[in-house]
C-alpha cells in the first residue's frame, strides 16, 4: 500500500554499535543521544517542535549507505518486546481500556463499531483475552449489537474453551489432540467474508478460558498458558491481516480496528504481567472507558495517569453518566493537566491539547443474559439496542475524534524528517549531504527498543 507508514523495532545495542561504526574517525556523533539510559537523552539535543515533553518523538540521521537490519528481539527485562510484524498506520488501530472491570468497555466497543458501519468503514474487533468463554463472548456481543450480521471467529486456543475439541494438557492447544479437528483459526480475515452486506466486519477472540475470573487465575486452574510474546505476536498479526485486507493505499483511514483489553488498565494478563505493560510495545492509541458510578472519579483518573505515565497517547475518555458528577470532575481534571503541564496527547484540534471526555446516557439496568457463542441474540437485551441508539451522536463524535487524531498523528510523522532537516543540527555532519529519506523518526521507546516509523516496501 503506497505511502503508508509502519513501525519497526530497532534494538538499541545494534543502533549504538552501528552509529559508532558509521561515525568512527569523526567522533561518535550520537553518543549523547544513544548512551545507556532510560530515555532519549537531553531535550536540548532535539528541536522542541519535534520532541514532545514525554520524549516520544525525535529524529536523527544515519548514512544512507549503511546496511540496516530490523531487530525485533530486545534486551528489556521489565517490558516485553514487539514479538513480530509491523502495525500499519493505513488502518488505524486503537486499544480500548477500562478504568475497572464491568465499566462498559464492550458496550463502548459496540457503539464505536456501529458508528464505523454508519460511516461505511471496514471494522475489526479483536479480543485477545477472554474468560468465562463461551458463555461470555465479547466478540459475539459486539457483532450482534453493531448489527453486523456476522458470526465471530475464534482462534485455536479459544476453540478449546468453546469445547470444539478437548485439550490434552500443556500450552499447545493441539497437544494430545493430533487426531481431532481444531475449529479455531489464526487467519479470521482469510476464512471469514466479513459479512454479506455493508462494509466488511470482523470480530475475533484469540485466547480464551472457561472460568469467569482473571486470566492469570484461569491459566492457573485450566492451564493453556500464553506468553506475552505470543499474545503480542497474535495482535500484530491480526492487525496486519486487517490492513492487508482493507487498505487502499490512498487514505489515512481505510478502516478501524479496536483491540479490547480484559478488566482494568492494571489487570494482569495470562502470564501475570500487567496489561498496561504487556501491550506497551505496541503503544496503540488509547480509548479509556471511565467509570460513571460512585467512586469512579478516582479510578478513572488513576487509570488515565497510569496510561499517560507509560507513554500511551490517550485519544479520549468515554463514560456513561451515572448521575454522580463524574463527567464534570474528570473533564476538569483533563483540562487542568493540559493547562499546567502541556499535555503531550496531541489532539486533532490544533488549539487544544485536552483529552476530550464524552458522556453517554446512563446504562439501563438489565438482567444478566446468558450468551451462547454463535447464537443469534438480536431478540435479547432490547434495552441495550435502545441505549446504543440514544448514544449514536456521542459515538459518532468519539469516532470522529479518533480518526482526526490519527490523521494528525500521521501528518506529524510524515513531516518530521523535513522539520528535522530544517531545525536540527547534527554534529560532525555535512548537512547538505544528508537526504531527507535518511532521517529516522523515532515515535517511542519500550525497554531497549525503539518504535521507528518508515515507509513500507511499496513506498
Amino acid at each position: 500500500k503506497r505511502g503508508r507508514f509502519v513501525p519497526r523495532v530497532h534494538n538499541a545495542e545494534f543502533i549504538r554499535a552501528r552509529a559508532a561504526r558509521i561515525m568512527f574517525g569523526a567522533g561518535v556523533v550520537l553518543r549523547r543521544l544513544l548512551r545507556t539510559r532510560r530515555g532519549f537523552g537531553t531535550p536540548g539535543a532535539f528541536d522542541v517542535a519535534i520532541l514532545a515533553p514525554t520524549n516520544r518523538l525525535c529524529a536523527f540521521s544515519f548514512s544512507g549507505t549503511a546496511y540496516r537490519r530490523w531487530y525485533r528481539l530486545g534486551a528489556s527485562t521489565t517490558t516485553p518486546v514487539l514479538a513480530t510484524g509491523n502495525v500499519s498506520l493505513e488502518t488505524p488501530a486503537f486499544c480500548v481500556w477500562g478504568a475497572n472491570t464491568a465499566v462498559g468497555k464492550t458496550l463502548v466497543s459496540a457503539g464505536l463499531a456501529a458508528a464505523a458501519r454508519r460511516r461505511a468503514l471496514p471494522f475489526l474487533y479483536l479480543k485477545p483475552v477472554q474468560t468465562g468463554f463461551p458463555d461470555d463472548s465479547d466478540a459475539d456481543f459486539v457483532a450482534t449489537r453493531a448489527r453486523a450480521g456476522v458470526v465471530p471467529t475464534i482462534g485455536p486456543h479459544a476453540a478449546v474453551a468453546a469445547g470444539f475439541f478437548e485439550s490434552g494438557g500443556g500450552n499447545d492447544p493441539d497437544h494430545g489432540n493430533k487426531n481431532k479437528k481444531a475449529y479455531g483459526t489464526d487467519h479470521p480475515l482469510l476464512e471469514s467474508t466479513g459479512g454479506e452486506s455493508g462494509p466488511p466486519f470482523w470480530a475475533h477472540t484469540t485466547f480464551a478460558w472457561r472460568k469467569p475470573t482473571g486470566p492469570q487465575m484461569a491459566v492457573r486452574e485450566e492451564g493453556r498458558g500464553v506468553s506475552d510474546e505470543s499474545l503480542l505476536a497474535s495482535v500484530t498479526r491480526h492487525l496486519s491481516q486487517f490492513s492487508d485486507a482493507v487498505g487502499d493505499g490512498k487514505s489515512d483511514v481505510s478502516g478501524i480496528a479496536l483491540v479490547e483489553t480484559a478488566g482494568g488498565v492494571c489487570s494482569p494478563g495470562p502470564s501475570g504481567s500487567l496489561q498496561c505493560d504487556l501491550l506497551r510495545p505496541l503503544r496503540l492509541p488509547a480509548v479509556l472507558v471511565g467509570d460513571g458510578e460512585l467512586g469512579g472519579i478516582s479510578t478513572t483518573i488513576a487509570a488515565l495517569d497510569v496510561l499517560v505515565m507509560r507513554g500511551y497517547d490517550v485519544v479520549c475518555v468515554v463514560l456513561a453518566d451515572g448521575g454522580h458528577g463524574n463527567v464534570d470532575a474528570i473533564r476538569a481534571y483533563c483540562d487542568s493537566v493540559a493547562s499546567s503541564s502541556g499535555n503531550a496527547n496531541a489532539n486533532a484540534n490544533a488549539n487544544a491539547n485536552v483529552v476530550p471526555v464524552f458522556a453517554l446516557p446512563a446504562i439501563p439496568e438489565r438482567p444478566l443474559l446468558t450468551q451462547s457463542f454463535g447464537v443469534n441474540q438480536t431478540t435479547q437485551g432490547g434495552e441495550i439496542f435502545t441505549w446504543l441508539d440514544h448514544g449514536q451522536h456521542v459515538f459518532d463524535l468519539a469516532l470522529s475524534q479518533m480518526t482526526q487524531w490519527h490523521g494528525a498523528r500521521v501528518s506529524r510523522l510524515k513531516t518530521a524528517p523535513a522539520r528535522a532537516m530544517k531545525n536540527l543540527w547534527w554534529p560532525f555532519t555535512q548537512h547538505d549531504l544528508v537526504d531527507e529519506q535518511d532521517v529516522n523518526v523515532i515515535d517511542s521507546r519500550s525497554g531497549e527498543d525503539f518504535g521507528v516509523y518508515v515507509k513500507d516496501a511499496d513506498g
